[in-house]
């Protein structure tokens, strides 16, 4: 008898938890495209409600253009190259706290960093970045 009880609470609750749930992450989602109307430059981003941290975060792509650099080619030619400048960021949607970036020029990285790790590459970036975006 008692087993049953607890039975019909645990099914009675489950539904609630998980309609809270969606309702978090439809509240993310909401606040992460007012976020990102805010902000220049961006070309992509992807928003994620952890659960685990009862929070809102939002990876933002950015491209900010390109740079031009003159280079001699010898025999008194020049030819310009041009470098993209991109990066990614991790937001938190609802206070705008920045967790971190990563930023480049060209293939020069400018800045790499999430909280107070240092991080070598874009690709480090996005696997620190990954526990925020999929728990």
């Amino acid at each position: 008898m008692v087993v049953f009880a607890i039975f019909i609470l645990v099914s009675a609750v489950l539904p609630v938890y998980a309609q809270s749930t969606l309702l978090l992450q439809d509240k993310c989602a909401e606040g992460a495209k007012h976020f990102v109307e805010r902000l220049d430059s961006v070309a992509k981003y992807n928003s994620h409600y952890n659960k685990k941290l009862d929070q809102c975060f939002i990876r933002v792509g950015f491209y900010f253009g390109q740079t031009k650099e003159n280079v001699e080619l010898g025999n008194g030619k020049t030819t310009t190259l041009k470098h993209p400048q991109f990066g990614v960021a991790l937001y938190n949607v609802f206070d705008s706290k920045m967790h971190g970036k990563c930023t480049y020029s060209g293939m020069e990285k400018q800045e790499c960093w999430l909280g107070n790790t240092k991080c070598n590459t874009i690709d480090d970036f996005e696997k620190l970045i990954r526990p925020y975006m999929e728990e």
